[in-house]
């Protein structure tokens, strides 16, 4: 599964919702971003659910972090996982 993983530099938790709105105009191909705290995967932030966070209510949402807008549950697994393994874990 590793060949198809899209890899790019994770957020911090603490970081604002100004850093990602700034990291999702950057790179405008990232689905999503990963919440790392210590090496640690602990969230995931999908640009389409923090875009439409955005559009209800920016100033709300600027003056929150990470934390407070990402997925605290993705699906995590094993990138060295066979397509057979994560279908069977799906």
């Amino acid at each position: 599964l590793a060949r198809f993983l899209d890899r790019r530099a994770p957020v911090s938790p603490d970081d604002s919702c100004a850093v990602l709105a700034a990291r999702f105009a950057a790179e405008p191909d990232a689905m999503a971003l990963a919440v790392v705290r210590d090496g640690r995967p602990v969230g995931l932030v999908a640009r389409d659910i923090f875009l439409a966070l955005k559009t209800q209510s920016p100033e709300a949402v600027n003056a929150l972090t990470a934390s407070a807008v990402m997925d605290r549950d993705p699906l995590v697994f094993d990138a060295g996982a066979s397509v057979g393994e994560f279908i069977d874990d799906v």
